[in-house]
């Protein structure tokens, strides 16, 4: 079999064109859509499951790490509040004098 290019004269499509035969159709559009309606398959559309499941899933992971941050901040300031009061009990203990007789006084004889 011979291969023809498009822009060879003897390859001529309007002349195989007129060789093909002739289709009449005597029915109306409507005839015809009637006929093809029944038997044509309408796609249901869910395209809003995806895009749903996909933003559930956002939120879940996004709730997680709010709620883990949340938690931790909360510990680390419970954990910061024990070590300052500790540290601070610390200092007062230091800081407070142990009892010392009171050589200015008064009363004191020697």
């Amino acid at each position: 079999m011979e291969k023809y290019g498009w822009n060879d004269k003897s390859y001529d499509i309007e002349k195989l064109f007129k060789q093909l035969p002739v289709v009449k159709d005597h029915r109306t559009p409507e005839e015809i859509y009637q006929a093809i309606a029944p038997k044509v398959k309408t796609k249901k559309n869910h395209s809003w499951f995806f895009p749903t499941v996909a933003f559930l899933g956002t939120v879940s992971v996004a709730f997680l790490i709010v709620a883990s941050l949340f938690h931790f901040s909360s510990g680390s300031i419970e954990e910061k509040s024990s070590v300052e009061n500790v540290k601070r009990d610390v200092a007062m203990k230091a800081l407070s004098a142990p009892e010392v007789p009171n050589v200015f006084s008064e009363t004191d004889q020697r």
